[in-house]
Protein backbone atom coordinates (compact mmCIF):
# COMPACT_ATOMS: atom_id res chain seq x y z
CA UNK A 1 0.00 0.00 0.00
CA UNK A 2 1.16 3.45 -0.63
CA UNK A 3 -0.11 7.13 0.02
CA UNK A 4 -2.88 8.62 -2.38
CA UNK A 5 -2.37 11.55 -4.27
CA UNK A 6 -5.36 11.14 -5.79
CA UNK A 7 -8.82 10.18 -5.62
CA UNK A 8 -8.65 6.76 -7.54
CA UNK A 9 -12.11 5.76 -7.82
CA UNK A 10 -14.42 2.54 -7.21
CA UNK A 11 -13.34 -0.57 -7.83
CA UNK A 12 -16.61 -1.89 -8.36
CA UNK A 13 -16.82 0.96 -11.35
CA UNK A 14 -13.69 -0.06 -12.74
CA UNK A 15 -14.64 -4.00 -12.65
CA UNK A 16 -18.59 -3.24 -14.60
CA UNK A 17 -17.23 -0.32 -17.29
CA UNK A 18 -15.94 -3.15 -19.30
CA UNK A 19 -12.65 -3.29 -20.96
CA UNK A 20 -11.03 -0.58 -21.29
CA UNK A 21 -6.66 1.39 -20.89
CA UNK A 22 -5.82 1.15 -17.26
CA UNK A 23 -4.91 4.50 -17.45
CA UNK A 24 -8.17 5.29 -19.10
CA UNK A 25 -9.95 3.64 -15.86
CA UNK A 26 -8.00 5.77 -13.47
CA UNK A 27 -8.94 8.74 -15.32
CA UNK A 28 -12.73 7.96 -16.12
CA UNK A 29 -12.86 6.82 -11.94
CA UNK A 30 -11.48 10.01 -10.65
CA UNK A 31 -14.15 12.32 -13.29
CA UNK A 32 -16.72 10.17 -11.55
CA UNK A 33 -15.23 10.08 -7.72
CA UNK A 34 -15.59 13.81 -8.06
CA UNK A 35 -19.26 13.41 -9.46
CA UNK A 36 -19.88 11.24 -6.52
CA UNK A 37 -18.28 13.44 -3.83
CA UNK A 38 -20.26 16.48 -5.19
CA UNK A 39 -23.63 15.07 -4.67
CA UNK A 40 -22.96 13.58 -1.35
CA UNK A 41 -21.40 16.84 -0.25
CA UNK A 42 -24.62 18.25 -1.80
CA UNK A 43 -27.27 16.32 0.20
CA UNK A 44 -25.22 16.86 3.67
CA UNK A 45 -24.80 20.88 2.94
CA UNK A 46 -29.01 20.90 2.80
CA UNK A 47 -28.99 20.42 6.30
CA UNK A 48 -25.82 23.36 6.96
CA UNK A 49 -27.57 26.12 5.31
CA UNK A 50 -23.58 27.24 4.89
CA UNK A 51 -20.08 26.95 3.55
CA UNK A 52 -18.93 24.90 6.52
CA UNK A 53 -16.83 22.24 4.73
CA UNK A 54 -18.21 18.58 5.32
CA UNK A 55 -16.89 16.88 8.40
CA UNK A 56 -16.26 20.21 10.08
CA UNK A 57 -18.96 21.57 11.77
CA UNK A 58 -19.94 24.73 13.02
CA UNK A 59 -20.34 26.08 16.52
CA UNK A 60 -24.10 26.04 16.80
CA UNK A 61 -25.05 22.49 18.27
CA UNK A 62 -28.42 22.31 16.57
CA UNK A 63 -26.33 22.76 12.89
CA UNK A 64 -23.60 19.87 14.87
CA UNK A 65 -26.64 17.42 15.33
CA UNK A 66 -28.40 17.44 12.55
CA UNK A 67 -24.95 17.18 9.99
CA UNK A 68 -24.23 14.30 12.31
CA UNK A 69 -27.55 12.72 12.44
CA UNK A 70 -27.32 13.25 8.42
CA UNK A 71 -24.11 11.45 7.93
CA UNK A 72 -25.32 8.70 10.19
CA UNK A 73 -28.48 7.63 8.96
CA UNK A 74 -26.95 8.29 5.45
CA UNK A 75 -24.49 5.46 6.08
CA UNK A 76 -27.32 3.48 7.44
CA UNK A 77 -29.07 3.29 4.28
CA UNK A 78 -26.37 3.02 1.81
CA UNK A 79 -25.73 0.15 4.41
CA UNK A 80 -29.19 -1.30 3.73
CA UNK A 81 -28.38 -0.96 0.05
CA UNK A 82 -24.96 -2.36 -0.13
CA UNK A 83 -26.66 -5.73 1.21
CA UNK A 84 -28.85 -6.43 -1.73
CA UNK A 85 -25.65 -6.32 -4.36
CA UNK A 86 -26.29 -9.17 -6.48
CA UNK A 87 -23.54 -11.25 -5.89
CA UNK A 88 -23.82 -10.70 -1.81
CA UNK A 89 -27.49 -12.06 -2.74
CA UNK A 90 -26.21 -14.77 -4.60
CA UNK A 91 -23.91 -15.98 -2.29
CA UNK A 92 -25.92 -16.43 0.88
CA UNK A 93 -28.82 -17.92 -0.93
CA UNK A 94 -26.67 -20.50 -1.65
CA UNK A 95 -26.03 -20.89 2.02
CA UNK A 96 -30.21 -20.31 3.28
CA UNK A 97 -31.29 -23.06 0.57
CA UNK A 98 -29.52 -25.32 3.36
CA UNK A 99 -31.59 -24.27 6.17
CA UNK A 100 -34.92 -25.43 7.67
CA UNK A 101 -35.95 -22.67 9.97
CA UNK A 102 -36.12 -19.20 9.23
CA UNK A 103 -34.38 -17.79 12.57
CA UNK A 104 -31.56 -19.80 11.43
CA UNK A 105 -31.72 -18.55 7.95
CA UNK A 106 -31.58 -15.08 9.42
CA UNK A 107 -28.92 -16.11 11.39
CA UNK A 108 -26.64 -16.66 8.75
CA UNK A 109 -27.57 -13.20 7.29
CA UNK A 110 -26.19 -11.90 11.07
CA UNK A 111 -23.14 -13.94 10.66
CA UNK A 112 -22.20 -12.85 7.24
CA UNK A 113 -23.00 -9.33 8.42
CA UNK A 114 -20.28 -9.34 10.92
CA UNK A 115 -17.78 -10.51 9.00
CA UNK A 116 -18.31 -8.25 6.14
CA UNK A 117 -18.29 -5.42 8.69
CA UNK A 118 -15.40 -6.08 10.75
CA UNK A 119 -13.55 -6.78 7.74
CA UNK A 120 -14.23 -3.24 6.40
CA UNK A 121 -13.73 -1.51 9.33
CA UNK A 122 -10.09 -3.31 9.46
CA UNK A 123 -9.46 -2.50 6.14
CA UNK A 124 -11.18 0.42 5.54
CA UNK A 125 -10.48 2.34 9.09
CA UNK A 126 -6.67 1.71 8.41
CA UNK A 127 -6.92 3.16 4.74
CA UNK A 128 -9.07 6.44 5.99
CA UNK A 129 -6.53 6.59 9.24
CA UNK A 130 -3.12 6.64 7.46
CA UNK A 131 -4.31 7.74 4.42
CA UNK A 132 -3.54 4.35 2.81
CA UNK A 133 -4.50 3.35 -1.21
CA UNK A 134 -4.92 0.01 -2.55
CA UNK A 135 -3.21 -1.00 -5.52
CA UNK A 136 -5.67 -1.58 -8.70
CA UNK A 137 -4.19 -5.12 -9.29
CA UNK A 138 -4.34 -6.06 -5.79
CA UNK A 139 -8.19 -4.77 -6.22
CA UNK A 140 -9.30 -6.84 -8.80
CA UNK A 141 -7.33 -9.92 -7.51
CA UNK A 142 -9.74 -9.58 -4.34
CA UNK A 143 -12.80 -9.04 -6.99
CA UNK A 144 -11.70 -12.47 -8.78
CA UNK A 145 -11.84 -13.98 -5.21
CA UNK A 146 -15.43 -13.42 -4.96
CA UNK A 147 -16.07 -14.82 -8.54
CA UNK A 148 -13.94 -17.53 -7.13
CA UNK A 149 -16.05 -17.78 -4.09
CA UNK A 150 -19.56 -17.59 -6.29
CA UNK A 151 -18.38 -20.53 -8.45
CA UNK A 152 -17.17 -22.88 -5.28
CA UNK A 153 -20.31 -22.65 -3.19
CA UNK A 154 -22.59 -22.95 -6.28
CA UNK A 155 -20.66 -26.63 -7.49
CA UNK A 156 -20.54 -27.21 -3.48
CA UNK A 157 -24.73 -26.86 -3.72
CA UNK A 158 -24.49 -30.11 -6.37
CA UNK A 159 -22.09 -32.08 -5.23
CA UNK A 160 -23.60 -32.10 -1.41
CA UNK A 161 -27.32 -31.87 -2.44
CA UNK A 162 -28.26 -35.78 -1.88
CA UNK A 163 -25.97 -35.83 1.49
CA UNK A 164 -27.35 -35.85 4.57
CA UNK A 165 -27.00 -33.76 7.52
CA UNK A 166 -25.16 -36.12 10.02
CA UNK A 167 -25.68 -33.92 13.33
CA UNK A 168 -28.70 -32.17 13.41
CA UNK A 169 -28.42 -28.97 15.48
CA UNK A 170 -30.89 -27.98 18.39
CA UNK A 171 -33.38 -26.29 17.33
CA UNK A 172 -33.07 -22.33 16.28
CA UNK A 173 -29.40 -23.37 16.64
CA UNK A 174 -27.08 -22.28 13.72
CA UNK A 175 -24.08 -25.42 13.75
CA UNK A 176 -20.22 -24.37 13.78
CA UNK A 177 -19.90 -25.18 10.05
CA UNK A 178 -23.07 -23.19 8.98
CA UNK A 179 -21.77 -19.45 10.84
CA UNK A 180 -18.15 -20.06 10.38
CA UNK A 181 -19.07 -20.72 6.32
CA UNK A 182 -21.29 -17.51 6.24
CA UNK A 183 -18.92 -15.22 8.36
CA UNK A 184 -16.04 -16.57 5.73
CA UNK A 185 -17.97 -15.29 2.96
CA UNK A 186 -18.57 -12.03 4.37
CA UNK A 187 -15.24 -11.69 5.13
CA UNK A 188 -14.24 -12.31 1.54
CA UNK A 189 -16.83 -9.88 -0.09
CA UNK A 190 -15.69 -7.26 2.63
CA UNK A 191 -11.82 -6.72 1.43
CA UNK A 192 -13.57 -6.89 -2.14
CA UNK A 193 -15.49 -3.92 -1.36
CA UNK A 194 -13.70 -2.24 1.66
CA UNK A 195 -11.60 -0.18 -0.71
CA UNK A 196 -13.94 1.70 -2.90
CA UNK A 197 -16.41 2.08 0.37
CA UNK A 198 -13.18 3.61 1.96
CA UNK A 199 -12.01 5.90 -0.29
CA UNK A 200 -15.66 7.69 -1.06
CA UNK A 201 -16.15 8.22 2.44
CA UNK A 202 -12.84 9.38 2.86
CA UNK A 203 -13.18 12.35 -0.08
CA UNK A 204 -16.69 13.32 1.77
CA UNK A 205 -16.05 13.32 5.30
CA UNK A 206 -12.98 14.90 6.43
CA UNK A 207 -12.87 14.13 10.24
CA UNK A 208 -11.39 10.38 10.17
CA UNK A 209 -12.60 9.83 13.33
CA UNK A 210 -16.45 10.47 12.06
CA UNK A 211 -14.99 8.93 8.93
CA UNK A 212 -14.72 5.36 11.09
CA UNK A 213 -18.42 6.15 12.74
CA UNK A 214 -19.50 6.55 9.36
CA UNK A 215 -18.24 3.06 8.59
CA UNK A 216 -20.00 1.22 11.71
CA UNK A 217 -23.31 2.72 11.02
CA UNK A 218 -22.59 1.78 7.16
CA UNK A 219 -21.56 -2.00 8.48
CA UNK A 220 -24.73 -2.21 11.12
CA UNK A 221 -27.33 -1.10 8.05
CA UNK A 222 -25.53 -4.35 6.22
CA UNK A 223 -26.41 -6.61 8.97
CA UNK A 224 -29.57 -5.47 8.97
CA UNK A 225 -30.28 -5.65 5.45
CA UNK A 226 -28.47 -9.33 4.87
CA UNK A 227 -30.83 -10.50 7.69
CA UNK A 228 -33.84 -9.38 6.01
CA UNK A 229 -32.83 -10.31 2.84
CA UNK A 230 -31.63 -14.22 4.44
CA UNK A 231 -35.21 -14.28 6.27
CA UNK A 232 -37.17 -12.99 2.84
CA UNK A 233 -35.34 -15.74 0.59
CA UNK A 234 -35.85 -18.52 3.24
CA UNK A 235 -39.84 -17.48 4.02
CA UNK A 236 -41.11 -18.98 0.73
CA UNK A 237 -38.65 -21.75 0.50
CA UNK A 238 -39.80 -23.18 3.71
CA UNK A 239 -43.31 -22.55 3.00
CA UNK A 240 -43.24 -24.51 -0.35
CA UNK A 241 -40.46 -27.00 0.58
CA UNK A 242 -42.86 -28.48 3.10
CA UNK A 243 -45.61 -29.02 0.18
CA UNK A 244 -43.94 -30.22 -2.97
CA UNK A 245 -41.82 -32.82 -2.86
CA UNK A 246 -37.94 -32.78 -4.12
CA UNK A 247 -38.58 -28.87 -3.82
CA UNK A 248 -35.18 -28.46 -1.70
CA UNK A 249 -33.19 -30.63 -4.45
CA UNK A 250 -34.69 -28.09 -7.11
CA UNK A 251 -33.73 -25.08 -4.52
CA UNK A 252 -30.50 -26.17 -4.20
CA UNK A 253 -29.69 -27.02 -8.05
CA UNK A 254 -31.18 -23.82 -9.16
CA UNK A 255 -29.57 -21.48 -7.07
CA UNK A 256 -25.99 -23.55 -7.43
CA UNK A 257 -26.38 -22.72 -11.35
CA UNK A 258 -26.95 -18.92 -11.08
CA UNK A 259 -24.11 -18.85 -7.94
CA UNK A 260 -21.59 -20.61 -10.87
CA UNK A 261 -23.41 -18.86 -13.91
CA UNK A 262 -22.83 -15.18 -12.00
CA UNK A 263 -19.33 -16.13 -10.88
CA UNK A 264 -18.03 -16.83 -14.39
CA UNK A 265 -19.62 -13.51 -15.21
CA UNK A 266 -17.57 -11.40 -12.96
CA UNK A 267 -14.66 -13.35 -13.61
CA UNK A 268 -14.94 -12.65 -17.38
CA UNK A 269 -15.86 -9.10 -16.20
CA UNK A 270 -12.69 -8.90 -14.30
CA UNK A 271 -10.71 -10.07 -17.08
CA UNK A 272 -11.54 -8.14 -19.92
CA UNK A 273 -11.27 -4.63 -17.50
Amino acid sequence: MTRPSAFTGSVEHVILEGAQRPKDLVRENRALGRVATGKVEEILRSTLQDDTPVGRFPCRPPVQMATFLTILGLGFLLGLRHATDADHVIAVTTLVTRERELRRAGMLGLFWGVGHTVTILLVGGSIILFRLTVPSRLAASMELCVAAMLIFLGIRNFITTNVPHRHAPAEGHLPASGWRRAVAVGVVHGLAGSAAIALLVLTTIRSPGLAVLYLVVFGTGTIAGMMLITSAVAAPMLYSSGRVRSFDTILRYSSGILSVAFGLFLAWQIAIA
